[in-house]
């Protein structure tokens, strides 16, 4: 665990880094899906790969900061694709952004991780 910050003026928030997921995250986390609704999250590739090596089968974040209402709403509409619609990652992905479009403020897009979960389901990936 870390601390992190928005910007220098903002208040420092939870976050976490590979290296907790490395040192902290006990055994295994076999076919799950990692949705990391904060910011940053595929800003660097090292949390989710960090993620997948301990057994996710695939991790979706968004690649800059994201304002909380924003997130919130994306996050519904995302969960929803990937659930009752059953779309693939890609798909999924793909309809949530154009349907709630960038961050307002910080133009951040959704993205998923690794590439090889483009074309699964969510069933297919908890399997």
């Amino acid at each position: 665990m870390t601390y992190a910050r928005t910007r220098a003026d903002a208040p420092w928030c939870f976050a976490i880094s590979a290296e907790f997921i490395d040192n902290s995250v006990d055994g295994q986390l076999d076919n799950t899906v990692i949705i990391m609704m904060g910011c940053d999250g595929l800003h660097f590739e090292d949390v989710a790969q960090s993620f997948i090596q301990k057994g996710a089968s695939t991790y979706i974040a968004w690649d800059a900061s994201v304002m909380l209402g924003y997130v919130d709403s994306a996050s519904s509409v995302l969960i929803d694709k990937l659930c009752s619609d059953e779309l693939t990652v890609k798909e999924a992905v793909a309809q949530t952004m154009a349907e709630t479009g960038t961050d307002p403020v910080y133009n951040s897009v959704l993205k998923y991780y690794p590439g090889q979960s483009a074309l699964k389901t969510l069933s297919q990936l908890i399997e």
